[in-house]
């Protein structure tokens, strides 16, 4: 049950994400902007299709059907993965150098398997010591460093483990680049210490702006989200039976999910009404003290609907219509599919991440 309520959830946020691209599309400003909106809009259909035929899998450490963990995967808004592999990219023009120069007596069946394979020759193996020497080099994405610690562990005598990474990346040499890029070697080396007092670290902090994106996350993060969990939790003690939990319909459309479960308002602790007054009174504090962020007050908002019902309400539910209760038990839906139960392990590690 909770694979597919985490599913059937996951597949409406990311048709949701998918339409709200496609919407923006028309009213996108310039080719830039376009372009943007356009690979977005490319990177949520491959979410979908590989949701779809069991490519992927949300919520896995492994969410691509046959890719080990350690490949670095494209990620999406909201920690969906689109499928693409990072590593997985055209030879540049310094790669294409490289393979120009090996002639036709090295092997591989791809441009990129042949330039892996140079990069475990004397020549190739030399190369990287010389660049990682300079500092001549970039590493763009973790796969980037594998050949270069190949060098260096048969550099320090590791050859059994080094012939164990070998092997480990030998099927995925013909798709992935597991070499640095060359760069400026004009950065400075490990070895260069810059040394200041505490009292000029402090100032210079201080002295620093926040960046208001950050401040508007950490206020949410901090205030707003510990806020929204106490207030679900308030309404999910009223629901007699399981928790109200999003489902998706029996053709499977992830646009199409349905509300199953319990009833809200259907009875209530001797402590709610209690409770209820001190979140309200705690709600009003931070409204008042913590105004960067705005999504809590969206009207449509599940944060919204409940604190208003919460208003109205205060020992039972006759201040509430039906159409208000319903509007209770799919903000509850919501919320439960896409974070977990309140005090759940999925909702705490959702928090603490």
């Amino acid at each position: 049950m909770a694979d597919e309520q985490r599913a059937g959830g996951s597949a409406a946020y990311a048709m949701g994400q998918l339409r709200r691209a496609i919407d923006r599309v028309a009213a996108a400003k310039g080719l830039q902007d376009r372009a943007r909106l356009e690979a977005k809009i490319s990177r949520w259909r491959a979410v979908l299709d590989g949701m779809a035929d069991g490519t992927l899998t949300v919520g896995s450490r492994t969410p691509v059907s046959g890719t080990p963990a350690w490949v670095t995967l494209e990620v999406a808004h909201g920690g969906f993965v689109s499928g693409r592999y990072l590593a997985e990219a055209p030879l540049d023009a310094a790669e294409r150098a490289v393979l120009d120069g090996l002639g036709d007596d090295l092997p591989g069946s791809t441009e990129r398997e042949r330039v892996n394979l140079w990069y475990l020759t004397d020549a190739g193996q030399e190369q990287l010591r010389q660049a990682f020497a300079s500092g001549a080099y970039q590493v763009e994405v973790p796969e980037d460093a594998a050949l270069p610690v190949v060098a260096w562990l048969l550099d320090h005598g590791a050859y059994e483990v080094a012939l164990d990474l070998v092997s480990e990346l030998r099927p995925w040499m013909a798709r992935l680049r597991f070499a640095p890029l060359p760069a400026p070697a004009g950065r400075p080396t490990a070895a260069v210490v810059h040394v200041q007092s505490a009292g000029q670290v402090a100032a210079v902090m201080r002295s620093r702006e926040p960046r208001a994106q950050i401040a508007v996350m950490t206020e949410a993060l901090r205030v707003w989200h510990p806020l929204f969990d106490r207030l679900v939790d308030l309404w999910c003690d009223t629901v007699d039976g399981d928790l109200p939990h999003l489902a998706a319909d029996k053709a499977g459309a992830p646009g199409a999910a349905t509300v199953a479960g319990g009833w809200p308002c259907a009875r209530w602790p001797a402590d709610w009404a209690e409770r209820r007054s001190a979140w309200l009174s705690d709600y009003a504090v931070a409204a008042r003290s913590h105004p960067l962020a705005g999504q809590h007050r969206s009207p449509k908002s599940n944060f919204a609907r409940l604190r208003l019902a919460l208003e109205r309400c205060e020992r039972d539910s006759s201040a509430l219509t039906g159409r208000d209760v319903g509007w209770i038990r799919r903000a509850i839906a919501n919320s439960v599919t896409r974070h977990g139960a309140p005090g759940s392990p999925a909702r705490a590690a959702l928090r603490s991440g």
